[in-house]
């Protein structure tokens, strides 16, 4: 990824040290916007990543999102960050507590929220428990979302996990992300019309999914 200089300065200055992170986070995070605050928050979710120690990955974690609060747009862009870009492996030791900061996010937006509900389906998803993630996916209310990237990477995230019992239940609610996204993009971004064409050749749609991805190939 290619970095703003305010984020290299945050990279450097941190390297690895959990005390100057936090203090950034504390620091920056009132004055940022939310793509520099979900950078942010990928530093510590990649020094939780750097740890061998399954209790250093808990107590970090905690101690981020206890630092965070109640502020429902923090939280909304930490979870997007740390649900980006968790391994699997890592996520287990802090399911518990990314559980309850999952939840509490909607809880704070009464759940009308669609980011923060498509971060709790993942979260339900990572852990194991598809019924629940299928039933919180199918909450989501794409026609609120009017950004046709974040459409793209619900509708990719999806319809890229490897799990199609899990898409076939939701490829519904996927299909009409991936649509949004392209709508929204004018049907001029290659990336969303690929996503497109991907929904729709899993779920057997073969015309409609080689059409789309002629028009992703012309872009």
């Amino acid at each position: 990824p290619i970095f703003t200089p305010l984020v290299e300065s945050w990279i450097q200055k941190a390297s690895g040290n959990n005390e100057l992170l936090f203090e950034m986070l504390e620091r920056e995070i009132p004055t940022r916007s939310n793509e520099e605050v979900i950078a942010l928050r990928n530093l510590v979710t990649k020094t939780i990543n750097g740890k061998n120690d399954r209790v250093q990955h808990k107590t970090i974690t905690r101690q981020t999102i206890e630092q965070i609060g109640d502020d429902p747009d923090v939280l909304h862009a930490f979870l997007t960050g740390l649900l980006t870009t968790i391994t699997v492996e890592r996520f287990g030791s802090i399911a518990d507590d990314v559980l309850v900061a999952a939840t509490r996010a909607c809880e704070l937006t009464y759940f009308q929220n669609p980011i923060a509900v498509f971060n709790l389906s993942r979260v339900h998803f990572m852990m194991g428990d598809h019924t629940k993630a299928a039933a919180r996916f199918k909450q989501i209310d794409v026609l609120q979302i009017d950004d046709a990237q974040v459409l793209n990477r619900i509708a990719w995230t999806t319809v890229d996990s490897e799990d199609m019992e899990f898409f076939n239940t939701v490829s519904g609610t996927v299909l009409l992300a991936a649509q949004r996204a392209c709508t929204l993009s004018n049907h001029s971004d290659a990336a969303i019309l690929d996503t497109l064409a991907r929904v729709h050749f899993e779920r057997g749609e073969v015309s409609e999914a080689i059409h789309w991805q002629t028009e992703a190939v012309k872009n």
